[in-house]
């Protein structure tokens, strides 16, 4: 979705991007109401706006990579100096520094990717001036003071500040992708994944000091951009981790790593006389037509959901993967044959109950449905190639017989 027109989003999201932004500029300009400035909060303005750009810049390479790579990501660096904004500076400056840090990043870096639009960037920039508008109400401006005495109370609105931030952007950013995905995005998609709010939690912390040090002792801030820059790199480290096993399309795992993975598992399960394994081959019927009908953006947004729905349906534990094309992999370890079945024919009605909406054209895709091969370590074979050679069979069984069905394959021969 990163990269289209605006108009080809959602109508709702164009409404809801749109409402947003007008609060944004509405709290913005009544924030210039809201008293004088003072010279200590305009100094303090100028190094956040110079420490955010220089940081920018040194980790200009860094954030292009990060952005080729996904164009969505939940960590954004700007929070390291919106939160010490938050916590000394009057709301009006702190509108200013979002805007500024928002346009400085997009001339400078976003601009120039094919994956990140404007209105994408606008709308971001919209939500940052609003939560740190809504915690800088909050926290109340605790480290307003040139030198201030350090309480009890100083840190409860410290810490108040940087969760009502990243709540309220959380919460703006949830509902923004929720509706460009119409209602379908699953829950990582909208919050991040855990190592996601890790980092970002790692931000907000690294903001608290930020605000500490600019308070107590100025000279030592520029002490602070080693680990800022250091942390930003081991994110694009983890992400380049990620796309080595991870499938771009669906976010699941590659056939690559499903299969290392699956032939750990399998080595496990031989020391085990009585452990069993099962494996769950999902092959979507008729494919070709969603990509002929629809075009390859709305058969890639099938795959997803389909994807989605799959992982829906088993372990945390279990592994499943893309194995090419419209066929997907799952591996049931402590499985047995009936369980196995049980859960290929969950899966199997999941995804005949998919309501994909087609990004372009805006209109459903139902009637989805899928063949499942299922095949169990030792009645179907002995080792990895084995297994998915016989899933693969009851796979193309499954179609021989009308598709839309789950067919088990116990037949040692058909592993063969």
């Amino acid at each position: 979705m990163a990269g289209f027109a605006l108009w080809a989003l959602p109508g709702r999201w164009i409404a809801y991007a749109v409402l947003v932004e007008a609060i944004a500029l509405v709290v913005a300009l009544a924030s210039f109401t809201r008293g004088p400035i003072t010279d200590v909060a305009l100094i303090r303005f100028t190094v956040l706006l110079a420490l955010g750009m220089v940081q920018a810049e040194l980790s200009r390479r860094i954030e292009r990579d990060r952005r080729r790579m996904s164009g969505s990501t939940h960590i954004n660096m700007t929070s390291i100096w919106l939160i010490p904004a938050v916590l000394m500076l009057p709301p009006q400056l702190v509108a200013l520094l979002c805007v500024a840090l928002y346009s400085h990043m997009w001339l400078r870096i976003w601009q120039h990717l094919h994956n990140v639009s404007l209105h994408r960037t606008v709308f971001g920039a919209s939500a940052a001036v609003v939560a740190c508008l809504a915690a800088n109400t909050v926290a109340g401006i605790p480290l307003t003071d040139r030198l201030p005495e350090w309480s009890l109370s100083v840190t409860l609105a410290c810490v108040l500040g940087g969760l009502t931030f990243e709540l309220v952007d959380a919460l703006l950013l949830a509902v923004s992708i929720n509706l460009r995905h119409r209602g379908n995005a699953p829950l990582t998609e909208l919050f991040g994944s855990w190592d996601d709010n890790a980092l970002e939690l790692t931000t907000l912390c690294l903001g608290g000091l930020t605000a500490l040090t600019l308070v107590y002792q100025p000279l030592f801030t520029v002490l602070l951009f080693c680990p800022i820059v250091v942390l930003h790199r081991s994110v694009l480290v983890k992400e380049l981790e990620a796309a080595a096993t991870i499938d771009v399309k669906t976010g699941l795992l590659n056939a690559v790593t499903w299969h290392h993975l699956a032939t750990q598992e399998l080595a496990r399960t031989k020391q085990d006389q009585r452990a069993t394994v099962g494996v769950l081959m999902v092959d979507l019927d008729h494919f070709k037509r969603v990509n002929d009908t629809y075009g390859h953006l709305a058969g890639d947004a099938v795959l997803k959901s389909v994807a989605a729905a799959v992982k829906g349906q088993v372990r945390a534990d279990d592994a499943v993967g893309r194995f090419g094309g419209e066929e997907f992999v799952v591996l049931l370890p402590g499985v047995d044959e009936a369980g196995a079945l049980v859960v290929a024919e969950r899966i199997r009605k999941t995804v005949g109950a998919l309501y994909v909406m087609a990004p372009q054209e805006g209109v459903p895709i139902a009637g989805l449905s899928c063949s499942i091969g299922v095949a169990v370590h030792r009645s179907s074979g002995t080792t990895m190639e084995r297994l998915l050679l016989a899933a693969d069979t009851a796979v193309y069984r499954a179609k021989r017989t009308g598709r839309n069905r789950v067919v088990a394959t116990v037949d040692k021969r058909d592993a063969a």
